[in-house]
C-alpha cells in the first residue's frame, strides 16, 4: 500500500475560533472523510497530521493555517490565494475591497481536487 501525506499547520498561539481557519480545517475534514475510502480502493493509504509551528516569517502575513499535501501548499497546487478575514493591507483598506479576486476559506471540493491532482501526478510517475 502507498502512502499520501497530508498535514494541517497552524500557528501554536492561533486563535482556536478564527472563522477562516475553522472553516477550512472543517471542510479539510469532509474532504479527507470522502477521499480515504477512495483512496484505500486505489491502494493509498492516506496519512494525516497536525502540526503546530511557532515564529512566522515577516513575509508571510497567513502563513500558519496551510494544508499540505506531499509537502506542497494547496494553493500552490490549485494557484489560488487566500486572505485572512479582517486583513487591513498597506492601503488601509479591507479585504474586501483589494482582495476580490481572493478566496476567505479553502472549500472542500478544491482540497479533493489538490489531492486528486497530487495522486493522478505520482501514480503518472509510479510514486505513490
Amino acid at each position: 500500500m502507498k502512502s499520501l501525506k497530508i498535514i494541517w499547520q497552524k500557528g501554536k498561539e492561533e486563535n482556536p475560533f478564527a472563522e477562516r481557519m475553522n472553516l477550512t480545517y472543517l471542510n479539510l475534514e469532509k474532504a479527507l472523510m470522502t477521499l480515504t475510502p477512495i483512496l484505500l480502493e486505489m491502494g493509498v493509504k492516506v496519512e494525516f497530521e497536525k502540526v503546530d509551528v511557532e515564529g512566522r516569517p515577516k513575509e508571510l502575513k497567513d502563513w500558519e493555517r496551510r494544508i499540505l499535501i506531499e509537502d506542497k501548499f494547496v494553493e500552490d497546487l490549485l494557484d489560488i490565494e487566500t486572505r485572512q478575514s479582517f486583513c487591513l493591507g498597506l492601503c488601509g483598506k479591507v479585504c474586501d475591497v483589494l482582495c476580490k479576486d481572493k478566496i476567505e476559506e479553502i472549500p472542500e471540493h478544491l482540497i479533493i481536487t489538490a489531492v486528486f491532482n497530487v495522486v493522478r501526478e505520482k501514480l503518472d510517475k509510479r510514486e505513490v
